[in-house]
């Protein structure tokens, strides 16, 4: 005997046979369906097939809950309701993955930015100076003039 699944012709087709064999379909849709399934062979064919399937469903052992399982599934939806009542900020573990993202988002974008400035910051003289060092004759020229002090003026904090 063939146990495969019923192939339909499509999944429409699919679902109004199943429809029809789980007592969904009412009046002028359970008619059609009939209609159908008594001039269409490869139709009525494949409702046989799907109804096969349903039957060996039967055939098969029956789970058992535990027992406490009510007990622990009304527990659950009583503690999803009530997070649900309370606003997302005052739950816990919602301040904490705030926090965490926080303090990611400015170690991943905030670090390389201030490090950047402070880059920026420590060349405002050289680029306030641009015009006098593209005079400058040589490197060594440049040296000469730190030694007497030339440079000092310039903030070491920055």
């Amino acid at each position: 005997m063939n146990h495969d699944p019923p192939q339909p012709a499509n999944e429409a087709e699919h679902d109004e046979l199943v429809a029809y064999l789980d007592g969904e379909l009412q009046g002028e849709d359970r008619r059609r369906i009939e209609q159908r399934v008594g001039s269409d062979a490869a139709y009525r064919r494949r409702l046989v097939e799907l109804e096969q399937s349903w039957n060996l469903l039967d055939e098969l052992p029956k789970a058992e809950a535990a027992e406490d399982f009510t007990r622990s599934t009304v527990s659950m939806a009583v503690v999803m309701a009530e997070q649900e009542t309370k606003p997302w900020w005052m739950m816990p573990s919602h301040w904490l993955k705030a926090a965490l993202a926080a303090a990611l988002g400015f170690v991943l974008l905030g670090l390389p930015l201030v490090a950047k400035r402070r880059a920026a910051l420590r060349d405002i003289p050289v680029m306030n100076n641009m015009d006098l060092y593209l005079h400058a004759e040589s490197l060594e020229f440049l040296e000469l003039l730190d030694e007497e002090g030339i440079f000092d003026e310039v903030d070491d904090d920055l």
